[in-house]
């Protein structure tokens, strides 16, 4: 017995590239039934197997996802190094955070027009390049302003790789298992980034010098990258892409400006912003803020960064499928945030130790680590199904940019009322998060 998959409306333009991963029905799978999945036109869906080709690229991806979750997860533990090498105010390094975004923002502008003219493997072989200059020049310690310029390249880099991969896999057969490993790939590299980094600084080399480990690892996937996905250029896409009806596009236009008109997309949108911006909030300077307010040793304090990557991983996983054994799920995740809470006023209050402060900040992590999955899982039950693309896709973005401004915002006030301040400031927020939580409408 064969069973398709989706609808014909979430395919095509850039917007529809993630519906893939956020339309329920879209990534189906079928386990253990003997059924076979197949697309639109009655083809075998692609899995990471099938074909055999598929699975060297999954595995570029794998290792794509790692290497970015090294360099994201690096910010927050060579902040001080790139503060005291430059001799730049909190405020002004503050740069190092935000600019990299604004090169992911150019990506989603121009991502589909890449996709058209390059292909999926034009554009992976374009990311990867992109993050390549990056490092290069990070690991010549350039003027600041040119490390900025060229993190915004990287950004853009990061950009592309983060949407093709996910479109590409997210319309797999099983998606929902690949997908979770992809992205417990870029947790893994945010783990390690912070403890490599502190290696690195406790044996007297330079903060630049991980830029050329980076290089390194971005050269030889480039290599791998162009070999795996040669085949897959502009006219391959095109082919995927043709829309047999194109009024189902406009239909799709529509419902995205929709979406806005819609208080519980507004509701979901402010959640995940003030829980991203939060989140990297807290990652980007919880190492200063060890350093300068709690006097640790700033070579090892990014195993602080660490624990909190670790939990979050973690949280993820494990937080993951016991939340999914309850009914009332939402409630659950309120006692996580409560939970959440408490890790954190034991991290302000409780200064006796580093290593205290390391267990709170990797309960912190664990406990608020499902809720970013949890809100998506939230939004496909109180969302129409028709608003399910458009309303979550604007959540999210207002998530990205909540982990932009965030980190800057708090880096201004780390400036002007000293280290401390973090403290109030990431409960305050953590606790906004939970009362928009609570509000929540559940179905």
């Amino acid at each position: 017995m064969e069973r398709s998959r989706g609808s014909r409306s979430s395919r095509g333009s850039l917007g529809s590239m993630r519906a893939p991963l956020l339309d329920p029905e879209s990534v189906d799978a079928v386990y253990g039934t003997g059924e076979a999945v197949v697309d639109y036109d009655g083809a075998p869906l692609e899995s990471w197997n099938n074909p055999k080709s598929n699975i060297i690229k999954v595995l570029v991806a794998f290792v794509g996802f790692t290497v970015m979750g090294l360099t994201d997860s690096a910010i927050g533990a060579l902040l001080p190094s790139i503060e005291q090498h430059y001799d730049l105010s909190d405020v002004q390094v503050s740069l190092a955070i935000l600019i990299p975004f604004a090169g992911s923002l150019v990506s989603t502008v121009l991502s589909n027009w890449f996709h058209y003219q390059l292909g999926r493997g034009g554009v992976a072989i374009l990311g990867v390049t992109c993050m390549l200059c990056n490092y290069l020049c990070a690991q010549t310690c350039p003027p600041f302003p040119v490390l900025v310029m060229f993190f915004t390249v990287g950004g853009m880099g990061a950009g592309l790789l983060n949407g093709t991969w996910n479109a590409w896999i997210g319309a797999f057969a099983d998606a929902h298992g690949v997908l979770g490993v992809l992205q417990g790939f870029y947790a893994l590299g945010g783990i390690v980034g912070p403890a490599l980094i502190t290696y690195i600084l406790s044996q007297g080399v330079p903060w630049y010098f991980y830029y050329r480990v980076m290089a390194f690892a971005a050269a030889s996937l480039l290599v791998v990258d162009i070999y795996a996905f040669r085949k897959d250029g502009p006219q391959q896409y095109r082919e995927k892409c043709v829309e047999d009806d194109s009024s189902d596009e406009e239909s799709e236009s529509a419902s995205f400006w929709d979406a806005f008109h819609l208080k519980q997309v507004w509701l979901l949108s402010a959640l995940v912003y003030c829980y991203q911006g939060t989140e990297m909030g807290l990652s980007h300077w919880v190492v200063t803020y060890m350093i300068r307010a709690r006097h640790g040793d700033p070579k090892k304090m990014g195993l602080i960064s660490s624990c909190l990557w670790t939990g979050l991983t973690l949280g993820r996983i494990m937080l993951g499928f016991v939340t999914g054994r309850f009914k009332n799920q939402k409630r659950v995740v309120s006692i996580y945030f409560a939970a959440a809470l408490v890790a954190d006023l034991a991290f302000w209050f409780l200064t006796g130790d580093i290593v205290s402060s390391a267990v709170a900040i990797f309960a912190i992590g664990f406990f608020t680590g499902p809720v970013y999955p949890s809100a998506m899982i939230l939004a496909t039950s109180i969302l129409p199904k028709r608003m399910h693309v458009p309303g979550i896709s604007a959540a999210t973005g207002l998530a990205g940019v909540g982990a932009a401004m965030f980190p800057v915002a708090i880096g201004a006030a780390l400036s002007l009322l000293g280290a401390p301040s973090l403290q109030p400031i990431i409960f305050f927020f953590l606790s906004l998060t939970t009362c928009i939580w609570i509000i929540m409408p559940s179905h």
